[in-house]
């Protein structure tokens, strides 16, 4: 097995369908011993064999205490499969149909093998669509183990369950119903058909109470369902008005995705189309009032599906797809939930048959009336089930409301609900009544624990809390979806809303408000870090934020100052959690409350946060904006810590326009007002933000210092992801010194960071930058490693720029292994994701990179073509330093034409432009290649002016390749002037620092040239050495142009010693690599040095 990880089967199977022989009385504890004699001993040996872990009862059954059926199940829930031994004996075997059905409730594959009789007839039912091997013919059985282990060594995946609500205790299955509803969403697994859009949503209609909830429950919950939609089961609470953008982000964060690509439900919808597109995936859309929320998730995901609920009839209609009708319950299912809610099996006698139809009846068989009547009798007794009967009766027949007047609107009202409420509500004491009407104030849409239930209940008492609670589940007044939270359904909570009067709603609501207020409204808890680097602040935040969002809102109103300052304490839990719009829309509100009252923190509060959003959105004008209104406010009160951080926010505008000097005078005011104050975060922030300034300007140095003194204090402070960004961005700054082992190590610190904390964006961005690491040093196998572990880290959660920047680099890596047609689909992979998501810089790079692989095949007219398309790009968003590139590789293009005059027209078009953007890097290349132009015009003296103003450059800025490349151009030019001494001393140069930075290719085209040094003057010995060296490394890095030259130089050398033999030997070795390559077969020089060989007497043709 290749997984190191043993896949653990169990085998079911009944023993008289094991006999492979007959098996006399008293054998029948012995016969399994001997392989020959046992059908289930040859499987087990077979599977053991082939690296299962198998649970077969003849060699695994324990002896610890539990009983047989005990056993059973933890051996069947410990396993991955179990494989269904299908005979006559095992059909009939209550043992048997108990261990897979069993397997079949808890979602685990089930293989069946057919051992004896026919298919039709062995097969249950319930796996008649589950493939497996026939395995009746013995004389084929190890090529059906294969088949078996095949099978086995594919597990299916398993849907997650996100937010689906837990199946009610006395649920009862309303089979048909059920059945009809997943047979429309597994439409095509079930039949050979083709899903159309349309058919990819079914709604389930029905009044309210009616258990429309608890039918897409069910539905969800159905293992054939999870194994259908493998990526995932989605329950999102819609309600009158959704939050549409939160709901689709919760989708998108799933999968990784930022919560900021759905600022509103139109980009939101694209998100998810582009999220799911390959993805089979079930939404539920529970409690839909309106289509349009609908349409809102009609993403084009052909293998996802959509199911909406809801108690509008018309919604069907209007989106113009399938529907499914849930009825009131039957008098059979009426009779059956009150029964379960009594604890009677569905065989033992009923004596109050009658009196429960008549119950169900009377209460037009709506379920969550029945639901309420049957748990009144379950506290009753059975016994009491003719009195309610009565009651009702006697209820109905007295007409009116059975609640008396309530402040609700008739049309959220239901008469049977209300008559079986009634029932429920009169029997409790005046204490509980006023609890009951209390839970009114709780968000619909939203659960609570039992500690919010405490305190708007005023108990101290937090064990009465408890078991009110749990009687209020008991008696159907309140759900609990999940362990430790309570909901309440829908029609309940307006009841409960319409009992209270509106003083007594006023002081729940208030005390509602205190309660999450003194939760969630603390700023520091909600952004504090855990152990394990996570805010789990935000995880209670979440399941919270419905009752926190009604709350604020309510507080708005009736304690403004609070919830404008609960507001500001969220913004680290909104950024994170929470849409765009959805932070809009509660900043906004905010800033007109602060307004209204003329609270001047709380009106900078909010402009600065507002600010924070639109940086989000890369609105840099509006962020600005609002960072200036917030500014005088904060100095007017005095606040020096509002000041800091609106200065350090205006700074990232300013970073982000790259401003550079703008963003470093932010800054700079920032961090002695953070310093002031005690702020170890702010300065920490301050301090990486500087040096991100200094990185941009190539001052790395500076750059380094900053992050250096940040790096501590996010370590003081336990900011784990403050420090993985820092040692990420040291790793940087090395990088960019070529100081690769320094690069490589502080990455390495930084990957565990962003693992612990669960950042895949930080552990993608890191693996990339480890590429780039290994790239820089040639190491292209290693960059081509780490470039594949980031690429599904960006798929996973969605970032295009991601994934097209490493296929981007990607595709570098196939550039430098002069694998050209490999690079160019990189390219054309990145090319498209970078015009998908808008981003002129991403296209003008990777047309750049195509123009590159055009110009290294020698097709100037494309890559100049590729290049003239990239530079209006460039233009057009205003990068210099990207007009300047390409403008070098104009020249580069003109330069390989031999047109030097226009090569030379366009490296000092792209000079200035370097100057201008303090690009010393971009200068030094520049005035190399200008160098190179003069030495190609055999104006050496032109030519060495140049290579030494690179080369001071180069030495300045740190750049040692840099360095290394000139002073190999110098010795290029000494050795075209015949100083060989010269010459050498420069390659001598070139080559120490080759080595230092570890640029393999460098080395070996120094040593070729140090080759070169020694032919000239006759020191063979030492040139057959150097070209030696320098070939051994090109075939280590493979690269062909090394090697050729390496070879024409051993075969040159040989020659010149009249070893012909030996010289005709490279030759040869020299012509059969270049013939291997397309590039170089018909290239001119290698024809050239053909026919030189000839002349040398080397049968080579």
């Amino acid at each position: 097995m290749p997984d190191t990880k043993k896949v653990r089967v169990f085998i079911s199977y009944a023993r008289k369908d094991d006999y492979l022989t007959e098996v006399k009385p008293g054998e029948e504890h012995t016969y399994h011993l001997d392989v020959t004699r046992s059908f289930t001993r040859q499987l087990y040996n077979a599977l053991k064999i082939a690296g299962f872990d198998v649970w077969w009862d003849r060699e695994n059954m324990p002896n610890r205490g539990l009983t047989f059926l005990d056993e059973i199940k933890a051996a069947v829930t410990d396993c991955d499969f179990l494989v269904y031994v299908a005979g006559p004996h095992a059909l009939k075997s209550d043992y048997v149909r108990a261990e897979w059905q069993y397997a079949k409730s808890i979602c685990k594959p089930v293989i069946p093998i057919l051992r004896a009789g026919e298919y039709e007839d062995m097969i249950p039912p319930e796996m008649a669509m589950d493939n497996g091997p026939d395995m009746r013919d013995m004389a084929f059985f190890y090529d059906k183990v294969s088949e078996l282990v095949r099978l086995l060594s594919d597990e299916p995946k398993v849907a997650t369950l996100y937010s689906v609500p837990n199946l009610p205790d006395w649920y009862i299955e309303r089979g048909t119903d059920v059945s009809a509803l997943q047979a429309s969403l597994r439409a095509d697994a079930l039949n050979p058909v083709v899903v159309t859009s349309k058919q990819q949503t079914v709604t389930l209609q029905g009044m309210g109470g009616l258990g429309k909830t608890t039918m897409a429950t069910a539905v969800c919950r159905l293992c054939d369902v999870r194994y259908s939609f493998p990526d995932g089961v989605f329950w999102i609470e819609m309600g009158k008005e959704p939050a549409i953008p939160t709901r689709q982000g919760d989708i998108g964060a799933t999968f990784g995705d930022d919560r900021g690509e759905y600022p509103d439900a139109q980009r939101g919808k694209s998100r998810l189309s582009y999220i799911l597109q390959n993805k089979a995936a079930l939404i539920v859309l529970d409690d839909v009032w309106d289509y349009r929320h609908v349409d809102a998730f009609r993403v084009n995901a052909p293998r996802s599906r959509l199911l909406v609920t809801t108690r509008n009839g018309r919604i069907a209609t209007q989106l113009g797809v399938e529907e499914h009708l849930i009825d009131t319950l039957t008098e059979e299912e009426g009779v059956a939930l009150i029964g379960k809610r009594l604890g009677r099996s569905p065989d033992a006698d009923n004596p109050y048959l009658e009196d429960e139809k008549a119950i169900v009846q009377l209460l037009g068989g709506h379920t969550l009336a029945i639901s309420i009547a049957a748990a009144r009798i379950s506290e009753e007794g059975a016994d009491y089930t003719p009195r309610f009967r009565q009651r009702l009766e006697t209820r109905r027949a007295s007409g009116g409301s059975p609640l008396g007047d309530l402040n609700m609107q008739n049309d959220d009202k239901n008469y049977n609900l209300e008559l079986s409420l009634s029932e429920s509500y009169e029997e409790l004491n005046a204490q509980q009544q006023a609890q009951f009407r209390a839970l009114g104030v709780f968000a619909a849409e939203g659960t609570f624990d039992a500690a919010a239930a405490q305190a708007v209940w005023m108990l101290d008492d937090a064990y009465q809390t408890e078991d009110t609670l749990r009687f209020f589940v008991k008696l159907s007044l309140l759900d609990q979806p999940e362990t430790g939270r309570y909901q309440q359904h829908g029609l309940l909570r307006d009841y409960a809303h319409g009992l209270s009067s509106e003083e007594e709603l006023a002081a729940n609501q208030k005390r509602h408000f205190e309660h999450y207020f003194n939760e969630h409204g603390d700023y520091d808890r909600n952004q504090a870090y855990q152990d394990d680097g996570s805010m789990l602040r935000h995880n209670v935040l979440s399941k919270d934020w419905e009752q926190v969002n009604i709350a604020i809102t309510w507080g708005f109103t009736h304690e403004p100052k609070p919830a404008i300052d609960w507001v500001v304490a969220l913004q680290a839990f909104m950024l994170m959690r929470r849409t765009l719009s959805e932070q809009f829309a509660l900043l906004r509100s905010g800033l007109q409350v602060s307004q209204r009252i003329d609270y001047v923190q709380g009106q900078a509060d909010m402009l600065q946060a507002l600010g924070n959003v639109e940086m989000r959105r890369n609105a840099y004008g509006e962020a600005e904006a609002r960072y200036r209104e917030a500014l005088p406010l904060y100095e007017a009160i005095g606040s020096r810590l509002g000041q800091a951080h609106t200065l350090k926010a205006m700074g990232d505008v300013a970073y982000m326009r790259n401003e550079y000097g703008e963003a470093e005078a932010r800054y700079g005011e920032a961090l002695p007002l953070y310093e002031a104050i005690g702020s170890r975060l702010g300065q920490a922030n301050t301090l990486k933000a500087l040096g991100d300034v200094a990185y941009m300007r190539n001052e790395y140095g500076e750059a380094e210092a900053r992050f250096r003194e940040a790096l501590p204090l996010y370590e003081a402070i336990g900011d784990r992801l403050g420090q993985a960004n820092t040692l990420k961005a040291l790793g940087d700054v090395y990088r960019m010194r070529n100081e690769y082992g320094e690069a490589e190590a502080r990455y390495g610190e930084a990957l565990p960071l962003y693992e612990a904390i669960g950042s895949r964006v930080g552990q993608a961005n890191t693996l990339q930058a480890m590429g780039d690491v290994a790239y820089m040093q040639d190491e292209y196998g290693e960059a081509e490693a780490r470039y594949g572990e980031a690429l599904p880290l960006y798929e996973a959660i969605g970032s295009r720029v991601g994934q097209a920047n490493t296929l981007k680099a990607l595709g570098d890596v196939e550039m430098r292994r002069n694998e050209y047609g490999e690079a160019e689909a990189r390219y054309g992979e990145a090319l498209p994701l970078y015009e998908a998501i808008g981003s002129r810089v991403g296209q003008a790079n990777t047309l750049k990179a195509l123009g590159d692989v055009a110009y290294m095949q020698d097709e100037y007219g494309e890559a100049e073509a590729r290049y003239r398309e990239a530079l209006p790009l460039y233009e057009a968003i205003g990068s210099r330093v990207g007009q300047a590139n390409t403008l070098k590789a104009l020249g580069d293009v003109e330069m390989s034409r031999n047109e030097y005059g226009e090569a030379e027209a366009r490296y000092r078009e792209a000079l200035p432009l370097y100057e201008a953007i303090g690009s010393r890097v971009g200068q030094a290349n520049t005035l190399k290649a200008l160098g190179d132009v003069a030495y190609m015009q055999d104006e050496y003296g032109e030519a060495e002016a140049r290579y030494r103003e690179a080369l001071r450059l180069y030495e300045a800025i740190g750049d040692r390749l840099g360095q290394t490349n000139t002073l190999k151009a110098l010795g290029d030019v000494a050795y075209m002037k015949d100083e060989y001494g010269e010459a050498e001393a420069r390659y001598q140069e070139a080559l120490s620092l080759y080595e230092a930075i570890g640029a393999r290719l460098g080395q070996a085209n120094t040593l070729k040239a140090l080759g070169d040094v020694a032919y000239m003057q006759d020191e063979y010995g030492e040139a057959e050495a150097r070209f030696r060296e320098a070939l051994i490394l090109g075939e280590s890095i493979g690269d062909f142009t090394v090697q050729l030259n390496s070879l024409k130089g051993l075969a040159s050398t040989y020659y010149a010693l009249d070893r012909t033999e030996e010289a005709c030997a490279y030759a040869q070795r020299f012509l059969t690599l270049a013939d291997s390559h397309p590039f170089f077969r018909e290239h001119a020089v290698v024809q050239s040095w053909r026919k030189i060989f000839v002349t040398w007497g080397c049968d080579v043709e």
